[in-house]
């Protein structure tokens, strides 16, 4: 079940972890372009500001893999939901079929309105503490 879920998670999942790996890569290679500019100082702060891109390409595509896998984790409920329930209903099928008679604990007319009118009473008769 859920196939197409699935499917298109695991896609999803890959092009996530494609983004992540393709910012490490764009981080990089724009903090080597940064270091080789200027006069033979490095500034720190322009190679970090170079390799900003990058790492925020990066950090999306983690978080791309985050929530892919939390919409795995929903699918994989709901598989198991859909199981559990065919499971309970083959259960109840079986037990229909043996015979076996539940003891219901049913009420009668009478004491199903002594009930309701217990429970509606009025604020006037409520018991005084």
């Amino acid at each position: 079940m859920y196939g197409t879920a699935r499917f298109f998670l695991t896609l999803s999942e890959v092009m996530a972890w494609l983004a992540v790996f393709a910012g490490v890569v764009i981080a990089f290679v724009l903090g080597v372009q940064a270091s080789k500019t200027g006069f033979g100082q490095v500034s720190t702060s322009v190679v970090m500001i170079a390799a900003m891109p990058g790492a925020i390409c990066s950090v999306i595509g983690i978080w791309s893999v985050v929530l892919v896998q939390v919409g795995r984790a929903n699918v994989d409920i709901a598989d198991m939901t859909h199981d559990l329930l065919v499971l309970s209903r083959k259960q109840l099928e079986a037990i229909n079929s043996s015979g076996f008679k539940r003891s219901m604990n049913i009420d009668t007319a009478a004491e199903s309105q002594r009930k309701q009118e217990h429970i509606n009473i009025e604020p006037a008769q409520w018991p005084r503490i």
